[in-house]
């Protein structure tokens, strides 16, 4: 099997990149991404001969169909992601998060791929920001697709926060912890969803396995309260740094959802996941009376959240 990653050099990318040069399946795994500096430093800490880098970027289809050649699998997880740069640049959004996706559905249906899985986010359930409404119409090209007489089959995973991942409140939290810096903090009663990396590549590795036309998946989190969250790393580094509250950012929720009412209504129950289908009638339809929303699920202790922080590599790395 031969699998191509867009975006293949962030957290989540290396996430899955690493899981499945474990399998002695895989063939080859081809990263596609704008940055090649990034692609050295995956080569280094990978250091397989099945790893291969490809500069390209998702906006120029013609970089896209080159490397889609012989592919099997694709995961397409290159996005813009941030939610208060969206709201900055709304237009960038639009070419990356949904013009670029048209252009690896379209390379990879010409190309003859199996299967491709969209990596999407909860911001795109009940979207409130420019991150969330163009993940949100990135799924529904998804499904669209999907409803197409294709070979290719086309499906997506809803993702949580990745703890940890690059960019992500967790290492910013620590950088300022460990600068003696006060801490910002949006709201300390704002709620996420939260997975490890680990996590993550198990979760698509779930839909590589399962997934059918127009499936999107959620994974039940572990849900976290900001507030907690700050008071685990400050035990964690042993830190009195000051706590400043700014306020929610533009197109900032105070709570999240990974599936809306209506979604869970034609839902299948897959006992770690939710499967939301575009085609079929559920098997086990999912009993619901509202959203699936970090706010109806009761968050991690203090004692909890600082065992899952303590558990993660970035953390074990900042510590040593």
């Amino acid at each position: 099997m031969k699998i191509l990653i867009t975006g293949g050099t962030g957290s989540i990318g290396e996430g899955a990149a690493r899981l499945f040069l474990k399998d002695h399946t895989v063939s080859q795994i081809i990263v596609v991404s704008r940055d090649e500096f990034k692609q050295h430093q995956l080569r280094l800490k990978l250091a397989s001969p099945k790893l291969r880098c490809v500069l390209g970027d998702i906006r120029d289809s013609k970089s896209l169909q080159k490397a889609m050649r012989g592919v099997d699998v694709v995961f397409h997880a290159a996005a813009f992601k941030h939610v208060d740069v969206g709201e900055q640049a709304p237009e960038e959004f639009v070419k990356t998060n949904i013009l670029g996706t048209m252009n690896v559905f379209d390379c990879a249906e010409a190309a003859g791929v199996k299967k491709v899985i969209l990596l999407s986010t909860d911001k795109a359930a009940h979207a409130t920001s420019v991150l969330g409404m163009t993940k949100g119409i990135a799924e529904r090209l998804m499904i669209a697709r999907a409803h197409e007489k294709t070979k290719t089959v086309f499906c997506a995973v809803r993702l949580g926060n990745v703890l940890a991942s690059r960019g992500s409140v967790i290492p910013l939290l620590v950088h300022a912890i460990k600068n003696k810096k006060p801490i910002t903090l949006t709201d300390p009663k704002m709620t996420r969803f939260m997975l490890s990396i680990d996590e993550c590549s198990q979760f698509i590795k779930f839909a590589l396995q399962h997934g059918t036309q127009g499936d999107i998946f959620v994974k039940k989190c572990a849900v976290m309260e900001m507030g907690i969250v700050v008071e685990a790393l400050r035990a964690i580094f042993h830190s009195r740094a000051p706590i400043k509250i700014i306020g929610r950012r533009a197109g900032e929720r105070t709570h999240e959802i990974l599936a809306n009412e209506t979604e869970l209504m034609q839902s299948e129950d897959m006992g770690d996941y939710f499967r939301i289908s575009a085609n079929q009638k559920p098997q086990q339809r999912v009993r619901v009376e509202t959203d699936y929303s970090s706010h109806h699920i009761k968050p991690l202790s203090l004692v909890q959240t600082e065992k899952v922080l303590r558990s993660l590599d970035y953390i074990i790395d900042e510590l040593a």
